[in-house]
């Protein structure tokens, strides 16, 4: 059979290389209102109703987690689609033109391997990754000036020299440290609350967040997956008992732990003094952003004349 002609968009190569990062805020426990409109959010994922799919693009719901999903261009689940529906002749022939043959075959060997036996593939050492090759490799030369490459215990590992922004890992995570230390009585206050509801006893992690969704999956899939012993996961309290429905479970939990964080006066200034923290963190570090800036419009306007001469 002959082989298609396959038509890579050049765009769709340079945005893939793209990439982004930000610090974690500690707000875990949705206001009252939030609580109310659409719980822990958890629902949205664990439920395939037409109600999950509207409220995933509810305005409100969308701003109360733009903080920590980022920017989504809705255009990128049209462009899955089309892939999704093309057939699987045509998806690696796109791939391998995308990545380079040697690590097409490379990556697709691993692929099958996991596929067939997982245990066994991870035991497997399938050597060294091949470089870059193909409209990847086309594009981190245009872009970049090419690759990144590093060595290790002798084998060469190669990268995309995406430039890390300063703004990534703000504090190196330890601001929760900071702010929990102003919040301690708060804090207390609040998970005392939450166990007097009900919900037995529960912790902060070392970046101020509650493991509320992994709490629910219990009430979602049992017995569903297992989790390392770092990972406290209080198991399904007294309150659950209540309930048949783990939808109405999520709103009710949701709003008692809305309650108990205003009545603990936890939710009280944070948010000013989260931000405070933030910019006392870039104080003296002007001339690093602004060189990362720099380094970025380098970036864009070798891309943008990549793009012009394709």
């Amino acid at each position: 059979m002959p082989m298609r002609r396959i038509a890579i968009p050049l765009l769709v190569c340079t945005l893939a290389l793209t990439a982004c990062g930000g610090d974690e805020d500690p707000e875990v426990i949705p206001t009252v209102e939030q609580a109310e409109k659409f719980a822990f959010a958890a629902w949205l994922f664990y439920t395939d109703t037409p109600e999950a799919a509207e409220m995933r693009d509810d305005p409100d719901y969308l701003l109360s987690v733009a903080d920590d999903n980022g920017w989504f261009d809705p255009a990128e689940e049209d462009a899955y689609e089309v892939w999704s529906a093309q057939d699987p002749e045509y998806q690696d022939a796109w791939m391998e033109a995308f990545k380079g043959t040697d690590r097409f075959d490379y990556d697709r060997e691993m692929r099958d391997a996991y596929e067939e036996d997982f245990d066994a593939a991870s035991e497997r050492d399938f050597g060294p990754q091949p470089p870059f090759g193909g409209c990847e490799l086309e594009t981190l030369d245009a872009v970049y000036g090419g690759p990144g490459k590093s060595e290790s215990d002798g084998e060469e590992f190669w990268y995309r020299p995406l430039p890390e922004t300063p703004l990534t890992w703000v504090g190196e995570g330890k601001l929760y440290d900071e702010l929990s230390v102003r919040y301690v009585d708060e804090e207390s206050d609040f998970l005392f609350c939450v166990e007097e509801r009900g919900y037995g006893q529960w912790e902060f992690d070392d970046l101020g967040w509650l493991p509320t969704e992994l709490h629910l999956e219990q009430f979602y899939y049992p017995g569903g997956n297992e989790y390392g012993d770092d990972v406290v996961i209080p198991p399904l309290a007294e309150a659950a008992e209540e309930f048949d429905d783990p939808l109405e479970y999520e709103f009710a939990m949701a709003l008692d732990f809305a309650e108990c964080a205003e009545d603990s006066g936890l939710r009280e200034g944070t948010e000013e003094a989260w931000a405070k923290l933030y910019i006392e963190q870039f104080s003296g570090r002007e001339a690093e952003v602004f060189a990362w800036e720099e380094g970025i419009r380098d970036d864009l306007a070798n891309a943008q004349d990549y793009l012009a001469g394709a």
